[in-house]
C-alpha cells in the first residue's frame, strides 16, 4: 500500500500484528512432548492397556459402579418393554394406558414383584399386571406380527 505508515497503527493493532507470528507455524507438537516425558507416555500407555484387563481387587469399587450402571441399564430396558406392553393392552381394550398403570407403577414393577401399585391388583392385574410380571420373568416375549405388537408365550 502506497503511502502506509506504521506509526499510523493504534495500539491495540500493534498488539495484533505483534502475535502473527504465532499463526506461521504450530508451537504444539504432542508426539515430540509425549516422546520427552517417557514418564508420562509410560502412564498414557498403562492407562490404555488397563482398559482391556480384568478387575483387580483394589479396582473392587470401580467394579461395584459398572455393575450398578450395568443393572440401571438392565432396569431401563425392562421398563421400556413394559411401557411396550402396556401401551398394546391399552389399545387393544380401549383403556387409556394412564388408567392402567403410570410411568412410576412401571418402574416400582420392574424393581419388586410384589410392588404396591394398583397396576397389580383388582382388574387392573388381570388385564395387565400378570402379562407384565411374566414378560419381566421371561415367560413371554414381545414380537411384531403383521405390523402390531404381540404377545408370545414362551415355555
Amino acid at each position: 500500500m502506497r503511502g502506509f505508515q506504521r506509526s499510523r497503527l493504534l495500539p491495540c493493532d500493534r498488539a495484533l500484528d505483534g502475535r502473527l507470528h504465532l499463526f506461521e507455524r504450530p508451537h504444539l507438537d504432542l508426539a515430540h512432548a509425549f516422546a520427552g516425558d517417557a514418564e508420562l507416555g509410560g502412564k498414557v500407555f498403562q492407562c490404555h492397556r488397563l482398559v482391556g484387563e480384568a478387575p483387580r481387587l483394589e479396582d473392587a469399587a470401580f467394579a461395584r459402579v459398572e455393575h450398578a450402571h450395568r443393572a440401571v441399564q438392565r432396569f431401563a430396558a425392562v421398563v421400556e418393554l413394559l411401557k411396550v406392553l402396556l401401551r398394546m393392552i391399552s389399545e387393544r381394550h380401549h383403556v387409556a394406558a394412564k388408567v392402567i398403570a403410570t410411568v412410576d407403577d412401571l418402574e416400582r414393577i420392574a424393581a419388586d414383584d410384589a410392588a404396591d401399585v394398583p397396576a397389580l391388583t383388582g382388574w387392573r392385574r388381570e388385564l395387565f399386571g400378570e402379562k407384565a410380571l411374566a414378560l419381566k420373568h421371561g415367560k413371554l416375549a414381545l414380537a411384531i406380527e403383521g405390523g402390531h405388537v404381540a404377545v408370545v408365550e414362551r415355555g
